[in-house]
């Protein structure tokens, strides 16, 4: 009872209070009172027992719910930390989607930009590119647009109304309303000497085919003859009777030709000044007039109803008239082969016309304002154009707009083409004349030499020389300075038609060659011989590839088959069958651990390389042009459905389609740095885009038959048909 009412605790061990009271009643049995206070003890001792049990599992219960609300708590941060994480991952992969796209945006405006010669803002949106992000395409446009492509010519008082550039291309002369005709040096702008003698404005001048004369014609309605090296005038040629709008010289330098608004054409003798011819018909006044390439046709426009008019020059008939422009015929100019004509009207056109059947080729649309002047490239694949203050290029064939070339603040009233074709000439109503960049990516078409063109390429693992082989006709391999042009050596030994694939060993000391006459040939890098031919398939060999080790050579053939041969002494080793067309695309991955092949039904196969097992076919048409990522994750196909295939390389899982080519593709390649994805085919594109995302960075206007990288990544060569055209990312070394 004590120990009840002090609060001792009533069971606690041998000493408990149950044990004591047991020991009292053994002491005391006698005594029923005690025997009844000893019950009740007992009675309160289950009580307070059981009360305390109660209080302690109520404790018990309090503990446990408090833990599951901790754990419930713990639980929701968790699951909340992970939603945050999440959300934070999503936030951040926007992010870079966002910053990617931006740079993408950017290096278009960059691209844009440098087509519209302006090259303060291709600078500006390229220093605003991250980084980490800059690709290729990046020095590219970087490299390119280091150097102002455009130089001013001033000195004219007034509006320049005509030029044209001498036959070496060193020398422009310009004829201008200030009366005066001036002489320029073509490459430093500095004028050379004025020549005066017109009583009224000067509009066009020409150089004679030897570029000793030069003729132009003035609003004094005659013709002056110019000694190109002196300035000392010749002759004056008179007999129209309103402003002369054109003079030109046929190709032998034997006449002169002249137009005017007084309807006439009049052909000169060069030597005596006698006027041999005159042209009559147009309803209107003439505006322009030139003389065929071989001289034997003259064109002319007419400023009312808008007709073109071809005339046999030595009769003076009319050949045939043709209709098309709406309004005045500013400008009309034969193509270099003398097949195509262009013209450039009152309706802010250009038209391509056949000049055998007077058929339309074709209408360009993009000036907004009179197109006052036309004329072809040297090569006759552009076509230039000045219509307003701007100037265009097109695509003789297709009729794409290649470049827009802002500068001029008046009118464009004169534009030419430089003899070699790299620069455009123009003159203005803003008294100036601009000497810009023709080549539009700045490439170097350096290497060439084929026949028909080349197909396969390959570099040296140093980057300096390229290996080709030819199409139809071009049985031979050639080997080239990258530096120089220079061709360094042929090889010859293949007996089919043409060649197919080429290959460099990576110690650069053999190059391989696969062709139609079913073999492959092991060929001295260094001197050219012939070591060994390998023999085996019984098609044609479409594919040879070394593997990363140079001691393998791989081959895929139209006999459905792929070869794998001892490098050393040329053993086969291994035949590798289960394609159902011709093959195609035989690449070894980096590792050489596998080798991807693709045939003509545009299957891809990847097999080990050791033992010959194949691994898996990738689903699909997947595509007949194949090649790895430099770490070999990747596999990239192009195929004649347009698209580009990116696929995992361990699964053969298709990651993404990359459409933007509008005809098949015939080369597929992964820059060094396994950023960037390049493509071409015969549709005159090559595209890059980017392996992470698939967004399309870039297009080069060149076909892409075959494309290559060099090793540092600095240079990519094209096949682009007639030549080997090489673009640089940065400045070699040696400039």
């Amino acid at each position: 009872i004590q120990n009840y009412l002090t609060g001792t605790p009533l069971i606690a061990g041998p000493e408990s209070t149950v044990y004591r009271a047991r020991k009292f009643v053994r002491k005391h049995a006698g005594s029923v009172a005690t025997a009844a206070l000893v019950a009740v003890v007992i009675v309160l001792g289950l009580v307070a027992s059981i009360v305390m049990g109660c209080r302690a599992e109520q404790a018990r219960q309090q503990e446990a719910a408090a833990r599951r609300q901790v754990e419930q708590a713990l639980a929701r941060a968790e699951n909340a930390e992970k939603v945050a994480e999440k959300q934070r991952k999503l936030a951040e992969e926007r992010a870079e989607d966002y910053r990617r796209s931006l740079y993408f945006n950017r290096i278009a405006l960059a691209d844009t930009s440098y087509r519209d010669g302006n090259m303060q803002r291709v600078r500006e949106l390229l220093e605003a590119c991250p980084q980490d992000l800059r690709g290729w395409e990046w020095c590219r446009l970087n490299h390119i647009s280091s150097e102002q492509p455009c130089l001013t010519l001033s000195g004219h008082s007034d509006l320049v109304f005509g030029l044209a550039v001498s036959p070496d291309g060193k020398r422009i002369v310009s004829g201008s309303k200030d009366k005066t005709i001036k002489v320029w040096d073509a490459k430093a702008g500095a004028e050379l000497m004025t020549l005066r003698g017109h009583e009224h404005w000067v509009g066009p001048v020409s150089f004679s085919p030897d570029g000793r004369r030069i003729a132009s014609g003035s609003k004094d309605t005659t013709i002056k003859l110019w000694d190109a090296e002196s300035g000392s005038e010749l002759m004056t040629l008179r007999g129209h009777d309103e402003v002369i709008r054109s003079v030109g010289f046929s190709s032998d330098g034997k006449r002169i030709i002249s137009s005017s608004p007084d309807g006439t054409i009049k052909v000169w003798d060069m030597a005596t000044g006698d006027e041999l011819i005159s042209l009559r018909g147009h309803d209107g006044l003439v505006l322009d007039a030139a003389f065929s390439p071989d001289g034997k046709r003259i064109v002319s426009s007419d400023a009312g109803d808008g007709t073109i008019k071809l005339w046999d020059a030595s009769t003076g008939a009319e050949l045939m008239t043709l209709r098309g422009h709406k309004g005045a015929v500013y400008s009309v100019a034969f193509s270099p082969d003398g097949k195509r004509i262009a013209s450039g009207g009152y309706d802010k056109t250009i038209k391509v016309w056949d000049s055998k059947n007077g058929a339309e080729l074709m209408t360009l649309r993009g000036h907004t304002g009179f197109v006052l002047s036309t004329s072809f490239s040297p090569d006759g694949h552009q076509i230039v154009s000045g219509g307003g203050n701007k100037i265009k290029v097109w695509e003789a064939r297709s009729g794409e707009e290649v470049m827009t070339l802002h500068g001029h603040e008046g009118a464009v009233l004169s534009v030419v083409f430089s003899p070699d074709g790299k620069r455009i000439i123009s003159s203005s109503a803003d008294k100036t004349i601009k000497i810009w960049d023709a080549v539009v990516d700045r490439e170097q078409t350096i290497l060439g030499g084929h026949q028909l063109g080349v197909r396969p390429l390959a570099f040296s693992p140093d980057g300096r020389r390229i290996v080709s082989g030819g199409d139809p006709q071009g049985q031979s391999i050639q080997v080239w300075d990258v530096t120089t042009g220079a061709e360094l050596m042929t090889l010859e030994g293949h007996n089919g038609e043409y060649i197919v694939s080429v290959s460099m060993s990576p110690d650069g000391t053999r190059i391989i060659s696969g062709g139609n006459d079913n073999t492959v040939k092991v060929w001295d890098a260094t001197t050219g011989t012939e070591r060994m031919s390998l023999r085996g398939h019984n098609n044609a060999v479409n594919s040879v590839d070394f593997s990363p080790d140079g001691k393998q050579i791989i081959s895929g053939s139209n006999d459905k088959t792929i070869k794998l041969w001892d490098a050393a002494n040329g053993t086969e080793v291994i035949t590798l069958r289960g394609h159902n067309a011709g093959v195609r695309s035989v690449v070894f991955s980096p590792d050489g651990a596998q080798i991807a092949s693709a045939d003509r039904d545009e299957t891809i196969k990847v097999w080990d390389s050791g033992t010959g097992a194949e691994l898996m076919t990738l689903q699909g048409r997947a595509g007949a042009r194949v090649a790895f990522s430099p770490d070999g994750t990747r596999i990239v196909s192009g195929s004649r459905d347009k698209t580009v295939k990116v696929w995992d390389a361990k699964t053969g899982k298709e990651l993404m389609t990359l459409s933007g080519h509008k005809k098949p593709i015939w080369a597929v390649a992964v820059t060094p740095d396994g950023k960037r994805i390049v493509s071409g085919g015969r549709q005159g594109i090559v595209k890059l885009w980017d392996m992470a995302t698939g967004v399309e960075v870039m297009t080069l206007r060149r076909p892409g038959y075959s494309i290559v990288f060099s090793p540092n990544g600095r240079t990519m060569a094209v096949c682009s048909g007639n030549g080997i055209v090489l673009y640089e990312s940065k400045m070699p070394a040696d400039g």
